[in-house]
């Protein structure tokens, strides 16, 4: 039963995405993409008890402190929310559109460092 309710938070949150911005559901390197304009934008996976969420680590490392503050925990390259946690929506909304906006005409899949 657990099982099943972690799967619809997670589909429930892809299609959030899927259906709030102009972006492309990819699969590359076995895991769910989106893009736009073939850069990458944001990629979310599921484990087991959490969602991986993983923008750009130069957008993570922008965001971080919201990161936080939302009590997800984080590392250098993603940051996680537990299936018991709440989705903060809005931070999503934030980190979604910054990655699409800083990414504009952009030409390569990954942001050079």
């Amino acid at each position: 039963m657990k099982d099943e309710i972690n799967k619809t938070k997670y589909v429930e949150f892809v299609n959030w995405i899927k259906n709030n911005f102009p972006l492309t559901l990819e699969i590359r390197w076995n895991q769910p993409m989106f893009t736009k304009d073939q850069t990458f934008i944001i990629s979310v996976t599921a484990a087991k008890n959490h969602m991986s969420v993983a923008p750009e680590k130069y957008t993570l490392d922008y965001f971080r402190k919201s990161i936080q503050e939302s009590r997800y925990k984080d590392s250098s390259h993603l940051f996680q929310i537990q299936f018991k946690q709440e989705i903060n929506y809005d931070l999503l909304k934030r980190i979604i559109d910054f990655q699409i906006e800083d990414k504009k005409n952009y030409k390569k899949f990954w942001r050079e460092s």
